[in-house]
This record gives C-alpha cells, sequence and structure tokens, in this order.
C-alpha cells in the first residue's frame, strides 16, 4: 500500500507534485505498453530446409529474407549464421526495432552478395540495429544499403562494391541512414559510388550527396573508414551539385573516422 502525505504545500509545491504525477503516468503507461509483448528470435543458416523450416536455432530458415518476413514484432532478432548468401532482390523490413546480425559476430564470415543485380538491403522501421556483417555488389538505382527509420545503428559492418546511378536528386551510394538520429560505428566502407543517370544532353540538374555515406539530421559516424568512393556526373555537364564523394552529413557528428 502506498501512502501519499502533503502537508503544508505552497503554490510551488503544488506544482512539482501535480508534474510528479504527470511523469509517473507517462511512465506507466510506456511500461504497461509492452505488458503480453515478447520478442522473438529467428535463426537462419545455408543449411536450412527449403520447405516448413521454424526458424528456430534447431530448424533454421534457408533466407535471410525468410527471418526478415517472419520477424513481425518489435525488437524481434534475426541471427544469421555464417556464409555467403546470394541474392537477386534487395531484402526488405518495414518492422520496427529489429535486430539483423551474425551469429559469430565476424562480419568477414556473413556476406551478403546482390551479385550486382540489385540492391542489397532497406530497412523502413525506425530503431533498427544492422550488426556484424558484410553487404557487398549492389547495383541499382537504389542505394546499396538503406536505413530510412528514425534512430537506427549501424555496428560493425562493412558495405563494399556498390555503384547506385540514378537519374534524380540521390543520397548514398554504399549506404544511406536516412532518418534522424542514427548512428554508424566500427565500420567500413569503400569501393562504392553515386553516378549520375542522365545523358549529357539532358537539361535536369540533379543533386548527388554521399558516395560512400549519407547521414541524415543528428547522425554520427564514430570510428569508421570510408574510402575509395566517389561521385560522378558526365564530364561534359557542370550543372550537377556533387557533395561528399565519402561522406555527406546534416548537421553530424563524425569521430576517428
Amino acid at each position: 500500500m502506498i501512502e501519499y502525505k502533503h502537508c503544508n504545500q505552497g503554490p510551488e509545491d503544488s506544482e512539482r507534485t501535480i508534474m510528479s504525477y504527470r511523469f509517473l503516468t507517462l511512465f506507466l503507461v510506456a511500461a504497461l505498453s509492452g505488458v503480453g509483448y515478447c520478442a522473438n528470435t529467428f535463426y537462419v543458416s545455408l543449411d536450412g530446409r527449403a520447405e516448413g523450416a521454424k526458424g528456430t536455432i534447431d530448424d533454421p530458415f534457408p533466407t535471410i529474407q525468410d527471418g526478415l518476413n517472419a520477424a513481425t514484432n518489435r525488437k524481434d532478432a534475426v541471427i544469421v549464421a555464417d556464409g555467403t548468401y546470394l541474392i537477386s532482390e534487395p531484402l526488405t523490413s518495414a518492422t520496427t526495432t529489429i535486430t539483423l546480425r551474425s551469429a559469430s559476430g565476424n562480419r568477414d564470415a556473413v556476406v551478403i552478395d546482390a551479385q550486382n543485380q540489385c540492391a542489397v538491403l532497406s530497412l523502413a522501421g525506425t530503431y533498427v540495429t544492422v550488426a556484424d556483417m558484410t553487404f557487398k555488389n549492389g547495383r541499382s538505382a537504389d542505394v546499396g544499403v538503406l536505413l530510412s527509420g528514425l534512430g537506427s545503428v549501424v555496428s560493425n559492418v562493412h558495405v563494399t562494391g556498390c555503384v547506385r546511378t540514378s537519374t534524380v536528386a540521390a543520397n548514398g551510394g554504399g549506404l544511406c541512414l536516412g532518418s534522424t538520429y542514427c548512428t554508424i560505428v566500427d565500420s567500413v566502407i569503400d569501393n562504392c559510388s553515386l553516378l549520375s543517370g542522365n545523358p549529357p544532353e539532358s537539361t535536369t540538374t540533379l543533386e548527388l550527396r554521399g558516395g560512400g555515406l549519407w547521414l541524415g539530421v543528428g547522425g554520427s559516424a564514430i570510428r569508421t573508414v570510408v574510402s575509395n568512393c566517389c561521385l560522378r556526373g558526365y564530364s561534359d555537364q557542370t550543372t550537377y551539385p556533387l557533395s561528399g564523394g565519402g561522406i555527406f552529413g546534416l548537421s553530424c557528428t563524425i569521430e576517428d573516422c
């Protein structure tokens, strides 16, 4: 039983009490909104059976997209076994607060290879985490790896060999953290580019920003290497605004990069 005593309160004390109650109410609402909620973990392995897999550690899904399709609840996780996963369509999900990472923690041991046929990954949910894997050979009109939701985190990843050719204004060739307050840490982005797809005779003016990495407002890049990345318009068109061959950020923090 909780007993409340408020004796000889002045106006300022009463205001503080009201604000305390309001804060407690908001806290309880936030906490109770998770009552009855249980996150799930789904496993992926190249050895997973093609049909009927349950996504458990003993019966893993055979593809990463299977895992992402199953991860429909907040805080679900998709854990990927070592191997090279070949894709011909980009991996996608719109679920909020999911995690996609390797089981081993070794980014070089889990490779997602788009084979120059498509973008590699596009996650639209907020507060998404992607960690401990390599994304390579994305090639399309879309950025190689896109996390478009607020507060997303990329940790210990390698994005390499991604080429984006766009006929519209575009942000990011290798990796785009497209919303606010996103973070990339302990990662490598190399050999990526963002190219203009308009022919020389076009009068369209495009703005291309961030050949390797594009960070939204308030984003952070920490201990991240961006190398051998570029922006390129047609050589005889001088109207293209090109900004940030390696990194382009809006009001961002860049540390030890």
